[in-house]
């Protein structure tokens, strides 16, 4: 059950710097303004730590920040872990 309710917040959050980026350059497309997954990393877990809005366990923070940052990218790090070595 705490699998599920985390993928469907990771699920739901995964796009938010896509209202911010629509909002400020008018666009969706990444390549005429920002990226929009780097974009929503920096609404969440920048300064004003919006995360913290929606109760989520801070213990999933870097999951939850990685799964959002990279979710668009082509290739993920070479050093990232796995999931399970995290937990």
């Amino acid at each position: 059950e705490a699998e599920v309710s985390l993928a469907w917040s990771m699920g739901m959050l995964h796009d938010i710097g896509r209202f911010e980026q629509c909002k400020r350059y008018d666009t969706f497309n990444d390549s005429q303004s920002i990226n929009h997954a780097e974009f929503g990393c920096e609404l969440l877990f920048g300064q004003d730590m919006l995360i913290k809005r929606f109760g989520i366990d801070e213990g999933y923070y870097k999951l939850i920040h990685d799964a959002i940052f990279y979710h668009s990218s082509y290739r993920l790090p070479d050093d990232m872990d796995a999931v399970e070595e995290r937990e």
